[in-house]
């Protein structure tokens, strides 16, 4: 079909992110003083729209099975996503350390805000899991990447899906000014597709990209760092996103004995 050739693929892909992107509208801007009920069903319907967009896709369009997006329910779908978590966190955390101790970046204090703390954690998880982390996981590592994958090779389906992601970051406002942060803000968002597209390929399951996004906007939110130098806090972002995508990439998995793989045979 040709909404399965690459080009095609990913053009849909970006416009089935930015359907579901105006879906979380408002759950991006309703105010602090809404219940917490209304801000989740706000979150949720975002991740729905994103899920009835693949179902759809892959129904009618690609004939393909939902399996290929890798989001299966399970135990170990739960440990792909905090390794997925613990990844992001680790290199978020990192580069906001280095930035404070460079005078790059402050601390603040989640109180600071006058918001109650359930609802600063709430409105986190939403907007980090259910309107950014599922949502575009399942569109970016999930459908596109099995469709891709069905013509390249997993290097190739890693990086042009990267850079891809990355590209997409040009119309996002991340309160860079200027165009130096605006081409480092597009850089840092390839290293987050990077690290996400490195967590589904090391583990088979897009759950791991999911911890990965979610991860990092999760850690920007509850551990926030106010910059001073918002290209230097970029540019760490970038470096330890892409160490963290590069770790996941790298580490090999323990291997068990000769003796137990034998005893396996039939």
């Amino acid at each position: 079909m040709w909404t399965a050739r690459p080009v095609w693929a990913i053009l849909l892909t970006v416009l089935a992110t930015f359907v579901a992107a105006f879906s979380s509208a408002v759950a991006l801007v309703v105010p602090a003083s809404l219940p917490l009920w209304q801000r989740v069903v706000a979150g949720c319907a975002t991740a729905l729209v994103a899920v009835g967009l693949v179902v759809l896709w892959r129904r009618h369009l690609v004939r393909r099975p939902w399996s290929g997006v890798a989001l299966s329910w399970s135990w170990r779908a739960l440990g792909h996503s905090l390794l997925g978590i613990g990844v992001a966190a680790a290199a978020i955390l990192a580069a906001q350390t280095a930035c404070v101790a460079v005078d790059a970046c402050a601390w603040v204090p989640l109180s600071s805000a006058g918001i109650p703390l359930s609802t600063i954690l709430v409105s986190t998880f939403i907007s980090a899991v259910l309107v950014q982390g599922f949502p575009e996981e399942l569109l970016w590592r999930g459908n596109l990447t099995d469709l891709l994958g069905r013509r390249w090779g997993p290097g190739v389906v890693l990086l042009v899906t990267s850079v891809a992601f990355g590209m997409l970051h040009l119309v996002s406002n991340g309160s860079q000014d200027g165009v130096g942060e605006h081409v480092l803000y597009v850089i840092m968002a390839t290293a987050l597709g990077f690290a996400c597209g490195a967590a589904r390929l090391r583990t088979g399951s897009t759950w791991a990209a999911v911890g990965v996004h979610g991860g990092f906007h999760l850690a920007k939110g509850l551990v926030p760092a106010q910059p001073e130098h918002l290209a230097v806090l970029l540019a760490a972002w970038t470096v330890t996103l892409v160490v963290g995508g590069l770790a996941l990439l790298l580490v090999r998995r323990p291997t068990r004995s000769r003796s137990h793989a034998t005893a396996d045979r039939p």
